[in-house]
């Protein structure tokens, strides 16, 4: 199957380099007992949903940023960077990490265009996204919504569907719009 998800709108980013050792727990994880996230201006309830998603667990260095940006990210903050790596203090069950998070500006949706369809209405292709404009760009809701089109598609003997996404970010509004390009490819029986 093609399906290219790949510009996603630059909202999935590659991990930063620079790997840290690791202080505990499994083999390059460290288990986080306390997490801090420092994210000037971000809604505490943004900050403290990234707390409870890590805190408790082992995670690779590298994995603790790219999990705090998604976080991040599926509340619009688009062009969140974590330092790196991040900070840690203690050992084993004890360990403390310490994340500096740069938000940026919050995004919202401002609409999602399809072009190319044929097989389905593009209103249809639309409705699969689980954001609509005037809320908050979700980039994990836009890659679900991605990958639920490329599922209906399969469904239909469609299994070559190319997907590119186009975003066009507004900065002045703090709006992303989205057009959406598809290559339907040919049905097998």
């Amino acid at each position: 199957m093609r399906l290219v998800i790949g510009l996603l709108c630059a909202l999935v980013l590659a991990a930063g380099a620079g790997a840290q050792s690791p202080q505990a727990g499994e083999p390059g994880k460290v288990h986080i007992r306390q997490l801090t996230v420092v994210a000037p201006g971000v809604d505490p309830s943004i900050v403290a949903g990234a707390r409870a998603a890590l805190e408790g667990k082992d995670r690779a260095l590298l994995e603790i940023n790219e999990e705090i940006r998604r976080h991040f990210r599926a509340h619009g903050y688009m062009d969140a960077a974590m330092e790196e790596p991040p900070q840690v203090s203690g050992a084993g069950d004890q360990a403390e990490v310490t994340v500096a998070v740069t938000p940026g500006p919050q995004y919202r949706l401002k609409a999602i265009r399809i072009e190319g369809a044929t097989v389905f209405p593009a209103n249809q292709l639309v409705a699969l996204f689980s954001v609509v404009p005037g809320q908050v760009c979700n980039a994990t809701a836009i890659g679900a919504g991605f990958q639920r089109i490329a599922e209906l598609y399969r469904s239909k003997g469609y299994p070559n569907l190319g997907l590119i996404p186009k975003p066009q970010r507004n900065v002045a509004e703090r709006t992303i719009a989205f057009t959406i390009l598809l290559d339907e490819g040919k049905a097998t029986n």
